[in-house]
């Protein structure tokens, strides 16, 4: 499998409606050649994978117009989903049942990164193949 080799670079969506924290994720995989797209809250989320391909999606639980839950339920179960939060308050309303790594926004620093590889492991370990949801 080529699994090491499409990892290089990833194509990650992330979604928040807080600009510094957008700003802040969009710095540490750019600054690891990967491609990031942002969104500011779960339709734009919607929008954009509409419009291309994504390994992963990482989104903020707690948004307006749409949270990182709706999201995870509008875009079903062919992509991995890294999310988080400022608290783990909203563990009791299922998020993991809708994600594949849930961190808490100050642990970002520290576990976003790796987060996402896991997440994606564990996904496509799941489905089968990383090149499905990576063509």
């Amino acid at each position: 499998m080529q699994k090491e080799q499409t990892l290089e670079r990833i194509h990650v969506l992330l979604v928040d409606n807080d600009p510094k924290n957008l700003k802040y994720m969009e710095e540490l995989f750019t600054s690891k050649g990967h491609y990031v797209q942002v969104a500011p809250n779960g339709i734009e989320a919607l929008r954009i994978i509409q419009e291309g391909t994504y390994h992963v999606i990482v989104t903020d639980v707690i948004m307006p117009l749409m949270n990182g839950i709706e999201l995870a339920k509008a875009i079903g179960a062919y992509l991995p989903i890294v999310m988080f939060d400022a608290t783990q308050e909203h563990l009791s309303d299922n998020v993991l049942n809708y994600c594949d790594c849930f961190i808490e926004k100050e642990e970002l620093n520290e576990r976003l990164y790796p987060a996402v590889f896991k997440a994606m492991e564990r996904f496509y370990d799941r489905v089968g193949s990383f090149e499905r949801s990576a063509a």
